[in-house]
């Protein structure tokens, strides 16, 4: 008898009499927690094994496990085992759900890690099981991401399971079950685990018995069919035979007010779409369990963030490399790469809530992954660089005039410079060597400034090269530096930048300091005297929060203001005539941060790059930045797009940018978005933003014993940046290019190649891609999982309706495509014939 038969038997049976309990039998595993990967690993097998044990025991009961990862370990440690689970998938008597390669954060990570948790994941279950799963499922992740529904619709996840945030976080959520809306309009239908996903315990009757007459109630008060999750969790387990006896035995009980069945979430799903057709929307973010998470353990955060960005840059550079040399895409590589980066995605893991073994286990892993992509990265542009034509010099090579450089008589070195986004990048890049002259490959003279390198080398090499390029989108260009050649130009260059102990000045903006306490003062652009700043601006706050545990459990803001870094000590690190840097050390007991502000000569924007020795044990480290603007209103990035969040005080959590919008005492409006490298959490309340640097709870305190026992988080030394990008926009929809730009270059810069003089086929500057609307990117450039052909990926990211044509010149391919607003879109174009189709996001 197939479980499809007892299904429709059953419901055939109770007709419309009662509502209907679906248990879903499950095992929550999570690989990494209180223990280490290994750890996990092998309580993976033994769940796997008692679950399959469960169904030679019982013909009804079903058993539903999600993440791709825990199917592959077992396929590989024990093969004869996973046998026996496609032998029970086949009967559909166990149910992979899921279609992710784990259950990660589901605010952290960037929209093209959610994708390939989807692609590799669904992938994985097609190829192994012969179906794509129909179920989104995390179910202990601490909140979700507004734009999620638009990747799961997307990647054929039209049904989502989730716990956190409970009623009590976030009582805006309709009901249980609902219609979750992505702004681009994408739905998926979404249920909110009432009760528990699954239990620490499982040799107590009273505990399964008391959830499933809590079942019972609900369904009664809210006439409708509910699921209700059963099985040890955490550490794996699953259902136990005490477990399934208790609960048929609880269900003939409560017979009166509801029916159980042994069931599935898609069943669930199919069955109440039938009986419900029409469900409430709710058009947010799910949000927020957990708050303390989004600040813990900022350097896997930043690991997290450098290895997105590591990977998505290797694989636009290996698809343009194989587009100009014979590079060979490596894409078992790079997914080695991708599944490591999302293992690492898992929920517990990059939200800062495991052991401090784990961490030194997920920064090994990280370090895999980095040296994966630009092991990878690295080959793709030196199969580039060596085929570009740099034998101007016709002469034979010779390292006569300086030891780290081939060039001779004034010819100048070959420095390549690759750009990896989808728009023209206009920045600086640095050259390890110190020269007199640069000029791009027409010969024309491109200003430069000497600064200070990162090494030291006998008394003077220690000085680099800073040079303005401009770069084609997905593409190089060519620059040249000469040792010795005279430099007559610079003679006429105009310097627009002023530095003084406590201020910067270029022609757009000033940027003052306050000399008591190293706060930023003042920020105005020239050409409106529009003034950002109101009070301490990037001032450093010391907030106590050790009534907390390493969650934040019960907590929804961290506002207890202990005191402030101060004791400033001004000094100027560059001066013009290209870039300022006024660097800035404040202290706070035995803690110290730096902070060094940079401001370029044509610059529209101030870098930060910070360094913090952070000693405070329960404290959280805050950067506060008040605005001179009435009644502004919040703003913060989502994956592909942006949402408004309430001036509450609560701590929130968004991706690469937040930013205030407002109006100043005359009525004029303003903006000023703040970028980051990996720090995502944040508060606002009166006018004022302060970014969530870190913190130093216990490691996985859970409860907040704080026994002593235990070491405290992020204690040392730690690197951040962020950037201050402002605007006098009066419609926000016309600044997020700059502000989404900016973020993203800040995130990753250029790549830069130090040549020799050779022989070769391709030009001095190249192109790879052409998008005609600024508010359409592209976020992904890779061979198609088929490798038949390549995909690329654009996103809407204003909110606007947009025509745009797309262009890749050097495969002769030029399309057009309409966006409506935040609406991301993925096109395969075929190797063979160039032919562009639009696939979903699984490329199917």
């Amino acid at each position: 008898m197939t479980i499809e038969y007892i299904i429709y038997i059953t419901y055939k049976n109770l007709g419309d009499i009662v509502n209907k309990i679906h248990l879903v039998g499950n095992a929550h595993l999570d690989p990494v927690w209180l223990w280490r990967w290994q750890e996990g690993y092998a309580e993976v097998k033994a769940t796997f094994r008692s679950a399959l044990d469960r169904m030679k025991e019982f013909p009804d009961f079903i058993f539903t496990c999600a993440g791709g990862a825990y199917y592959k370990w077992v396929e590989e440690n024990d093969p004869a085992m996973f046998e026996e689970i496609v032998i029970r998938v086949n009967e559909k008597r166990w149910v992979p759900v899921g279609g992710w390669w784990i259950q990660p954060d589901c605010n952290i990570p960037c929209g093209e890690s959610f994708i390939r948790q989807g692609l590799i994941g669904q992938r994985y279950l097609l190829e192994k099981f012969g179906f794509i799963s129909d179920v989104g499922y995390n179910v202990d992740s601490f909140g979700h991401d507004g734009m999620l529904p638009q990747i799961l619709a997307k990647s054929g996840l039209v049904n989502y399971v989730f716990m956190r945030p409970d009623v009590k976080e976030n009582d805006e959520i309709p009901s249980v079950l609902f219609q979750w809306e992505s702004p681009d309009g994408s739905q998926v239908c979404s249920f909110r685990i009432p009760v528990s996903y699954s239990d620490y315990i499982g040799s107590t009757r009273n505990c399964y018995e008391e959830k499933l007459r809590m079942a019972a109630e609900e369904v009664s008060r809210l006439d409708m069919d509910l699921m209700e999750f059963y099985g040890v969790g955490n550490h794996g387990g699953g259902p136990t035979v005490r477990t399934i006896k208790t609960l048929q035995k609880v269900g003939e009980e409560i017979g009166d007010k509801a029916q159980i069945l042994f069931s599935t979430p898609s069943t669930y799903f199919h069955q109440m779409k039938k009986s419900k057709p029409s469900l409430e929307v709710y058009s947010s973010s799910l949000r927020q369990h957990a708050p303390g998470c989004y600040s813990n353990l900022l350097s896997i955060k930043r690991g997290n963030r450098q290895g997105e960005n590591a990977l998505l840059a290797a694989e636009r550079f290996s698809v343009l490399s194989g587009w100009l040399s014979d590079h060979v895409f490596p894409s078992e590589s790079l997914q080695r790469g991708w599944e490591g980066l999302l293992f690492n995605q898992f929920h517990d893991l990059l939200g800062g809530c495991s052991i401090e073994r784990a961490y030194q286990d997920a920064a090994a892993l990280h370090g895999e992954v980095s040296t994966i992509a630009s092991r990878e990265e690295n080959m793709a542009l030196q199969k580039i660089s060596w085929k570009i034509d740099t034998w101007w010099i016709k002469k034979a090579m010779g390292k006569d005039k300086h030891w780290q450089s081939w060039e001779q008589d004034d010819f100048g070195i070959p420095v390549v410079v690759f750009n990896p986004h989808s728009w023209e990048y206009n920045g600086y890049v640095t050259n390890k060597i110190c020269c007199s002259r640069v000029e791009d490959e027409s010969g024309q003279f491109d200003p430069h400034q000497i600064i200070r390198g990162a090494y030291n080398n006998n008394k003077d090499e220690k000085w680099a090269t800073l040079f303005p390029v401009s770069i084609p989108p997905l593409g190089y260009r060519v620059y040249r530096l000469y040792l010795t050649k005279e430099n007559p130009e610079i003679k006429s260059y105009v310097n627009s930048m002023n530095i003084t102990q406590h201020s910067i000045e270029n022609q757009y903006l000033v940027l003052k300091f306050n000399p008591e306490t190293g706060s930023v003062s003042s920020l105005i652009r020239k050409e409106t005297g529009f003034e950002y700043i109101s009070g301490e601006a990037s001032l450093g706050l010391v907030i106590d929060d050790s009534h907390c545990d390493t969650w934040g459990h019960g907590e929804d803001r961290f506002d207890l203001v202990e005191g402030r870094f101060g004791q400033p000590e001004f000094s100027i690190i560059e001066e013009g005539p290209l870039r300022c840097c006024l660097r800035v050390v404040t202290k706070y007991g035995q803690s110290k941060m730096v902070l060094d502000y940079y401001l370029t000569e044509d610059g529209h924007d101030i870098t930060v790059r910070g360094r913090v020795l952070w000693l405070e044990k329960y404290r959280m480290l805050k950067i506060a930045f008040p605005v001179k603007m009435i009644n502004s209103e919040c703003l913060q990035s989502l994956t592909f797009g942006y949402d408004r969040t309430n001036a509450d005080g609560k701590e929130k959590v968004g991706q690469k940018w937040v930013a205030l919008r407002g109006e100043d005492p005359l009525g004029r409006m303003g903006i000023l978005a703040i970028a980051n490298d990996g720090f995502p959490a944040h508060s606002f309340q009166d006018d004022e933003v302060r970014l969530t640097i870190l913190r130093s709870p216990e490691y996985a305190d859970h409860m907040g014993e704080k026994d002593g026992f235990i070491p405290n988080i992020d204690m040392g030394t730690h690197s951040f940046s962020y950037a201050l990008i402002p605007s006098d926009a009066a419609e926000v929809e016309s600044e997020f290019v700059s502000i989404f730009r900016g973020a993203e270059e800040l995130n990753l810069d250029p790549t830069v190649i130090t040549e020799t003089y050779h022989k070769g086929t391709l030009p001095l500057i190249q192109d790879g891609i052409a998008i005609s609307n600024e508010n359409v990117f592209s976020s992904a450039l890779k061979e198609s999982w088929d490798k038949s052909g390549y995909i690329l990926r654009c996103s809407e990211i204003s909110g606007l309706v947009s025509d745009t044509t797309i262009e890749l010149p050097l495969l002769g391919v030029r399309f057009d495509a309409s966006f409506t607003p935040f609406e991301l879109k993925t096109f395969k174009i075929s190797k063979k014939d160039k032919r562009v189709q639009e696939v979903n996001l699984i490329e199917l």
